[in-house]
Order: C-alpha cells, then structure tokens, then sequence
C-alpha cells in the first residue's frame, strides 16, 4: 500500500512537475529568440556588450521565477500530500456567535497516523470578516504546541506540532479555538470544511443567538466558490439551547475527498 501511495505521488509529482518545465523552458526560448532579433536589429545599433547584458537580465529574471515557482510548488504539495498522511475517524467543527461580531471557530479532530516519522500537522483558516485574532489548542492527547499564523491576511495557517515522532496506527487528539470579530459585517454567511485527507464523519454546527440567522441549509460543492454543487441545498432545521440560542448542525459521512462541504445561512438584518 504505502509502495502504491508512494508510485501515485511520484507520478503527479512528474505531471507537475512537467507542467511547471515546460512553460518554463519555452519563455527561455522566447527570450533568447527576442534577444536574438534585438541584437540583428541594426536600426537599434544594439553592441555585443549590451546584447550580452540584457541575455543575462532575461536568464536572472527566468531563474528567480523559475525558484519561487518551486519553492510555492513544494510548499503546496507539502499541503496536499496531507491526505496520505492522516485519516479522521471524527471531525466537529462549530462556529460560535457570541454577537453579531464576536465570533468563535473551534475544530476538535480524532486522527489515525497512515505514514512513519509524522510530527506535525498543517491546519488553515479562510476568514472573509473584519480581524483574526488567534487560534489555540484547548484540547490535546500529548504534548503538543501550536505555532500560529503570522500574516495579516487570510488565508491564515497554523501548524500543530505533536512534540515527538508519531508512527503508523497512532491516534492523535486535539481541539483547535479560533478566535475572529466581523466588526464590518463583511463575513461571508457560510461555515465549511473542505476534504483533504479521508473522514469517516465530520460534523458542521452553527450556533447563534436566536433571530440572528435564518434560511439555514447544507450543501455541498466541488469548490470553495460553490459554483459546482454536488447535491442541492437542503433547508436546516435548528435546535434550541437555554433560553436565547439556536443551534444547526448536520454530519456528513464519509465526504469525498478535496470537496467542500457547507451549511450557508442569511443573516435577518
């Protein structure tokens, strides 16, 4: 098995890695051919010297984009090879409104180890409102420590470091809180998870004070920008908390993987 995953890998590492090349070499060619047409052109009365300096140029320029391609390449494979890496027997994630702008995501994840030598764990948070204050382990099995997202913008990640080498058939536990405001009510009024390892369950909850939201459905997409659906919106039905919350909640099973799975709501007012 871990033969086939590693075949697999390799294989979309070389289409990728095709992907990125041959673009690549034709905009060198292109470049030497201008070079070229330049250096022939005698109304430009371009000297060898010059010819060589702006070869040079254009090489320099192809190499720096030719590094930070890669590099963004490797960063994001690194991501995605996140699916052979773990599997969830159970994901719930909930999102808090405490007020209109004070909010709360917290994420409590149940895992299986599918790899040797795993020590850490790559989560992300796309936020659309106003301020991301912070995201925390509330809950852990082990000795684990979080290094939080340090830009200024979203999408903001943070890694998850086990504090020790985890092996196969390992079970890791841990509870993630995410702490944001929407002081410009500009948050997109939807709450989603998207697949990127296999997930036996994951439940979604939404908790608001009541008459806050309203038109509550699930659904799920092939992409974030739900223009692909998978299935149609299906309205939600919510359940009281005490005296003054609402809660929906809905849990997909067995989601399919790198889909994107949503309850979408409307705000009253």
């Amino acid at each position: 098995m871990d033969k086939l995953k590693k075949h697999i890998s390799a294989i979309a590492d070389g289409i990728i890695a095709n992907i990125i090349w041959i673009p690549l070499l034709s905009l060198i060619s292109s470049a030497l051919s201008l070079a070229a047409s330049i250096y022939n052109n005698k109304k430009l009365e371009i000297s060898a010297l010059n010819f060589y300096n702006i070869l040079i140029a254009v090489i320099i320029v192809l190499l720096i984009l030719l590094l930070f391609v890669l590099y963004k390449y490797k960063t994001k494979r690194a991501d995605e090879n996140i699916w052979i890496k773990f599997k969830a027997k159970n994901i719930e994630a909930e999102l808090y409104f405490e007020t209109r702008t004070d909010i709360t995501s917290t994420l409590t994840y149940d895992l299986v180890v599918l790899s040797e030598g795993e020590e850490e764990i790559k989560r992300s948070m796309i936020w659309t409102g106003s301020d991301y204050l912070g995201t925390k382990l509330t809950q852990m099995d082990g000795d684990y420590t979080l290094i939080d997202a340090n830009r200024k913008q979203s999408p903001y990640d943070y890694m998850i470091n086990f504090g020790k080498v985890k092996t196969r058939g390992e079970t890791i536990h841990f509870q993630t809180k995410t702490e944001v405001r929407d002081d410009n009510e500009s948050m997109s009024p939807v709450y989603s998870f998207m697949i990127k390892y296999q997930i036996d369950t994951l439940k979604l909850k939404v908790v608001a004070p009541k008459n806050l939201i309203h038109k509550v459905t699930k659904a799920s997409y092939v992409d974030r920008l739900r223009d692909i659906a998978l299935e149609p919106q299906t309205p939600l039905a919510g359940e009281t908390i005490g005296n003054s919350l609402i809660c929906y909640s809905y849990t997909f099973h067995n989601p399919t993987l790198f889909y994107n799975y949503f309850i979408e709501w409307e705000f009253t007012k």
